[in-house]
This record gives structure tokens, sequence and C-alpha cells, in this order.
């Protein structure tokens, strides 16, 4: 009887983790966003140019990157719990400092020290997902945990188009909810059972065994003699560039054909609407061929990358017109072009977030549940290497098919070239085809022996004289 309270009780404990982590994830997202769409206010307030903002977020983002795979060992070595808790405290404190900023050289030291504590909240939200829920069911999972992303990049965007007049408040916002709701975590969150989901692994550990292996130096060595997490890794780069590019132009982008700051928001957010439709659909599709075959998971990841690509290149080599200044969403829609333009992004953006929603499920099916953290760090460090590649690569390009086209080609080609950037990225998932079943074997082999060395463990406690 006591076993069961104590379990009901973990199961609930568990929940309530997971949903605190999402919220939080989706609070620091939204941080992360803020300047997204008040660049030239922020420019002109600090008396900088456009491409000194982006520079700035990207060497944010390129901080986050390099601190990921510290955060994320420190995760599978010590308390998930109280390592998101001290990176959230970073971050938050970072949002803090920003609100109480007056110069360019103030801005930068904040946005670097918000991507110093940024580093954690991805390798440990997604690990601790790992533990809870079943292998076939991650990528569906995933594809839904994963739109909290989105939900923030909404909230982050909008609060910064809100205060345009004021553009730090939106960091006290954000940096007041974040410590409301690390508070709660730190009271009723918990540590979940590493390997929990694991079917090799559920019986055992239900029975009361405890999964006591941990992360070691030799780990990190065998992390790269698996070829599937070196194709995942590397796919990351490419991967994230045409992301990275689009976020940083388009809010702003159709400001410059004359809609007001709102309407350029919307318009982006709605065009990325099918993006939550193919997110779901992917993990969806995806779980259900990996279950046949993951050679076939992986196939169709890569094709749905491709397929996007012609879409936003077609979507930016349509000459828009100018609009009448501060123009507004019924515009948009009654003007040449902007609608078809409108639906070619919104069907290249239900086919490209394929390879994100999936990449979780993939590396957690060929990794032990005790490196989880620092694997998806290291994957995490590719995409934000990608990211901080894409605002300075969006400013070069800009002002480089600028001066070669005129003003209005600056970004829609910036936008073109960043899309070609996906080819590589399919191309590692294709290349994986060839090991993933070699892999994932493995891998379920090791599960089943410790699982017999878990039983083993158990058996002798539970005959030993007291």
């Amino acid at each position: 009887m006591m076993v069961r309270m104590e379990s009901r009780w973990y199961n609930i404990r568990a929940n309530i983790t997971v949903f605190l982590v999402i919220v939080i994830f989706i609070i620091n997202s939204s941080a992360q966003f803020l300047l997204y769409s008040n660049q030239e206010v922020v420019a002109i307030a600090l008396g900088q140019t456009l491409a000194d903002i982006r520079w700035m977020i990207g060497a944010s983002l390129l901080t986050s990157a390099s601190t990921m795979i510290f955060w994320g060992y420190l995760g599978d070595k010590y308390s998930k719990k109280y390592v998101l808790i001290v990176s959230s405290i970073i971050w938050i404190a970072a949002s803090y400092y920003i609100f109480f900023v007056t110069t360019f050289g103030g801005l930068f030291l904040g946005e670097i020290l918000f991507g110093l504590g940024f580093g954690a909240v991805w390798p440990i939200c997604y690990s601790l997902l790992g533990d809870i829920v079943k292998p076939e069911s991650r990528g569906k999972t995933f594809s839904i945990v994963g739109l909290s992303l989105g939900l923030g990049l909404v909230i982050g965007l909008f609060l910064g188009s809100m205060f345009q007049s004021f553009w730090q408040y939106p960091f006290l916002i954000v940096s007041i909810c974040g410590t409301i709701v690390v508070f709660i975590f730190f009271l009723v969150g918990t540590d979940l059972k590493r390997g929990g989901a694991e079917h090799e692994l559920k019986s055992v550990l239900d029975e009361g065994a405890i999964y006591h292996y941990e992360i070691s130096r030799e780990h990190l060595k065998k992390i790269w003699k698996k070829p599937t997490n070196i194709n995942l890794f590397v796919q990351g780069i490419p991967g994230m560039i045409p992301w990275a590019v689009l976020l940083i132009i388009v809010p702003i982008y159709f400001q410059t054909l004359g809609f007001d700051a709102n309407t350029a928001n919307l318009i982006a957010i709605l065009s990325q609407g099918t993006n939550v439709a193919g997110s779901i659909f992917a993990g969806w599709y995806a779980d259900r061929l990996a279950v046949r075959s993951q050679q076939k998971r992986l196939l169709y990841i890569s094709l749905s990358i491709l397929i996007a690509i012609p879409f936003f290149i077609g979507a930016f080599l349509l000459p828009y017109p100018t609009v009448p200044a501060g123009s507004g969403f019924d515009v948009f829609w009654g003007t040449a072009l902007y609608p078809i333009g409108f639906i070619l992004i919104s069907i290249g953006s239900f086919f490209a977030p394929a390879a994100g929603v999936n990449w979780y499920a993939v590396i957690e099916d060929v990794n032990e549940p005790e490196v989880r953290s620092t694997i998806i760090s290291f994957h995490a460090l590719t995409d934000r290497i990608g990211n901080a590649i894409g605002p300075g690569l969006a400013a070069g390009l800009s002002v480089f098919f600028a001066n070669l086209f005129g003003p209005q080609w600056g970004d829609p080609w910036a936008l073109i070239i960043a899309s070609l950037f996906w080819i590589p990225c399919a191309f590692f998932w294709l290349l994986s085809m060839k090991y993933i079943d070699k892999d994932v074997g493995e891998m379920k082999d090791l599960l089943k022996q410790r699982a017999k060395e878990l039983e083993q463990n158990l058996e002798r406690t539970n005959t030993s004289p007291i």
C-alpha cells in the first residue's frame, strides 16, 4: 500500500514537473525573441545600425551554444532540477538587467548573460521527456512540446511590437513571469526516474530497482563513435541557418514594404501556422514509420526538408509591390502577389519542420538514458551555431544583394540563399539511413543487459539478511 501511494505521488510530481519545465521553456523562448520585432527601434534608440543589432543577437546565440554541453553534462551528472534552476536564475537576472540598460554596450552584455543561462533549458527539457515518454510516442510528443518554442516566438514578437516605444518593458515582464514559475518549480518539481520509459527497463524499475548508471568521461568518447550521432549533430548547422534568417528578416521585411509592425508580425506568425500542423503530422507519421522501419522514418524526414525549399524560394522571388505606409492586414490580402507568397510560405512551412521534431526521438533511440542531456546539448550546440550564423549571414547577404540588385531585393535574396542550406541538412539525414538500424539494435541489447543486471541487484538486496 505504501509503495502504491509513493508511486502515485511520484507520478503526480512527475507530471507537474514536465508541465513546469515546458512553461519555463516557453517564457525563456519568448525572452529570446523580444528583440526580433523591434530591431530598428532598438538600433535607433541606442545609436546603432540594424546590422549591429543582428550581430549582437548572433553573439548571444553563440554564447548559449558554447555553454550547452557544459549544462547538459551537469544535467546528466547531477540533479536536472537544480541545474535548471541555477541556469534560469542567470537568464532571469539578465532580463532584469536589460530592463535598466540605456547603452548598446549594456544591452550587449545583457544578451551575452542571457545566452549563458539559456543553455540548460533545451537539453534538460527534452531529456526529462525522454524519461517519461515511451519510444513509440516520442516523435509525436516532441512535436507537440516543440510548439512551446513557437508559442514563445509568438509571445516574444508580440510583446516586442506592443512596447516599441519602451522596448525594455517586455524584458521586465518575462523576468517577473520567469521568477514566479521557477520558484514554484523549486517547491514542487522533482527529478524523474532515469530510463523510466524504456520498455527494456520498465518492469525492473517498477519493481523498485534504481538505474544507477552515470555519465563518465568515457561516454564523451563513445558518443562520437556512433555514426548516427555524428550525422545528426552536423545536420543542425545547415538545418538551422534558414530558420534563423527567416526569423531575423521576415518580421521587419514586411515593414519595409509598408505594413505596420503588428501586421508584419501577424503575417510572419500566420504564415508559420502550417508549421504547427506540419510538426504534429511529421512527429505522428514518423512514429508510425519507425515501428516498421527506422530507415523509412529518416527517408521521410529527408524528403520533407527538400520539398520545402522550392516553395520558400518561389515565395521570395515574387516582386511584391510597396504599399502605403502603416498598411494593415486588409491591404495585405487585397494586394497582388501577397496572398500567393503567403500560400507558398505556408506550404513550405508545413514540410520544413520534420527534422526538428524527429531529431529527439531518433537520438534517444540510439543513446543511453544517462547521457541524453549531454547528447541533446551537442545537438543544441550545432543548432545554436546555425542560429548564430543566421543573423550575421542575414546582415551580410542583405547588404550584398541590396547593392547588387537594389534595396528592395536585399532581404529576399538573403532568404533564398539561406534556404539552400537545407540541402546539406537533408543529405546528412539520408546518410544516417545506412547506420540507424545497427545503432538502435545495439542500444536495445545494452538496455536488456542492464535490465538483467538491475534484476540481479534487486534480488540480492531483497534476500540479503537485515
